[in-house]
């Protein structure tokens, strides 16, 4: 049948999901200078990836709200800066955003910190670390100035 499907581990559907965006835009405002906040469900952060990209190409977001289930962790990750893998899971009634690891928070970290790291290689290597206590399923925890950036561009819904 030649039938494919695609999460947004895949760009693809990324950079299809900031089209999401300016079109929700233009049909919620009629005016174009016009500055809009959304609300996007958070499981793999891939909708908020897509929103940082449509703001970082001149979308006039004020803010990202983000709704989450009992299995997110990135409430308490926007609330305190604190990344701390859930021990435990409980099926809910939201299984697309059941994800005890959000597999986009690279990209999002890479475009919220280009605010805070002043050169490439500082924010790459800022990242890396972090990934690598993600992957080791260990957490971390955001420094005060990295915290404010993400409570800044993004809230609980």
């Amino acid at each position: 049948h030649n039938v494919t499907s695609i999460n947004s581990v895949n760009v693809a559907r990324i950079l299809i999901q900031c089209a999401h965006f300016f079109y929700a835009y233009f049909l919620a405002c009629p005016s174009v200078n016009q500055s809009v906040a959304f609300s996007c469900p958070t499981g793999a952060c891939g909708h908020l990836v897509s929103g940082m990209i449509a703001l970082k190409m001149g979308l006039p977001i004020s803010k990202i709200c983000c709704s989450t289930n009992e299995n997110c962790i990135m409430s308490e990750w926007i609330e305190t800066g604190r990344f701390i893998p859930a021990k435990t899971f409980k099926v809910t009634c939201s299984p697309a955003i059941d994800i005890m690891i959000p597999y986009n928070i690279e990209r999002l970290l890479f475009f919220l910190f280009e605010f805070t790291t002043p050169s490439t290689f500082e924010r790459t290597k800022r990242i890396h670390e972090i990934m690598q206590k993600v992957d080791r399923a260990e957490g971390f925890i955001l420094s005060p100035e990295e915290h404010k950036l993400i409570s800044t561009n993004l809230r609980l819904c």
